[in-house]
């Protein structure tokens, strides 16, 4: 499935109280416009707060399951398939 997600922007922390947030556009190459310092590292901060709560709520009330991969019943898989010590009995026997 494909979806429709762009960055809009890229954030790079420069400590606890100054960033960098560079702009970009539709094939995620880097505009000319950037936001620095303390107004950048909130911005980041809030993207965290949010990306952390979400999950959370998410966690916490279960809207959205990933995809689970189907496994083969073990008994079978291993019905069907010889082992390789069976295979070296059996071929020993036969002589």
């Amino acid at each position: 499935m494909q979806t429709n997600q762009k960055i809009i922007i890229r954030c790079i922390s420069l400590g606890r109280h100054n960033g960098l947030v560079q702009f970009t556009d539709a094939i995620d190459r880097p505009r000319p416009q950037a936001i620095s310092g303390r107004a950048a590292a909130m911005i980041k901060e809030l993207i965290l707060h949010y990306v952390m709560q979400t999950l959370k709520f998410e966690r916490r009330f279960a809207f959205y399951r990933w995809p689970q991969a189907r496994m083969a019943h073990p008994t079978g898989v291993a019905a069907s398939a010889p082992r390789p010590t069976e295979a070296l009995v059996t071929e020993t026997v036969n002589r």
